[in-house]
């Protein structure tokens, strides 16, 4: 079983390691049960809310960078949420050590097309989800609702390995 912590604790960045990378943990709230991996952002960018992260290539950690379509079932870490410094609001900023949500529902961000409701969702560039076929790509989301044009972070079911 994994521990349970609070939303607060996996909101929150820090410069220094606080956890062991890869750690998952649990949080629950109105929406059920989400899982959170510790990661490093070693991107040299923020991560933004909605964004999605795989392992860094060379990496033999979980050191994330921004997802690409190279981010198979396999690479996929999570999805970049809401985050504080110092209880203040943030971005997971470069170099700081953080969770990411690796499954449940959360925030995603939309391609700027659009994505129509009850699709599956795959990584593109620049950490956007977009339709992705079955058995052609590797899926990590499901969108109940519509992801609105012009690249908004919009609600989905996350689901990494």
């Amino acid at each position: 079983m994994m521990p349970e912590f609070q939303a607060d604790v996996v909101t929150a960045i820090s410069t220094t390691a606080l956890y062991k990378l890869g750690y998952k943990v649990t949080t629950r709230d109105a929406n059920g049960t989400k899982f959170w991996r510790y990661v490093k952002n070693g991107s040299g960018a923020s991560f933004k809310v909605g964004q999605g992260t795989m392992i860094k290539s060379s990496s033999a950690t979980y050191e994330a960078d921004v997802s690409t379509t190279d981010a198979s079932h396999a690479r996929f870490l999570g999805v970049a949420q809401v985050y504080s410094l110092d209880s203040v609001p943030s971005l997971f900023l470069n170099l700081h050590f953080g969770f990411v949500q690796c499954e449940g529902f959360g925030r995603v961000l939309g391609i700027a097309a659009g994505v129509a409701a009850n699709s599956s969702l795959s990584c593109v560039a620049a950490g956007e989800f977009d339709l992705g076929t079955i058995g052609a790509v590797d899926l990590v989301a499901f969108n109940p609702a519509a992801l609105a044009a012009g690249v908004i972070a919009g609600s989905a079911y996350i689901k990494s390995v």
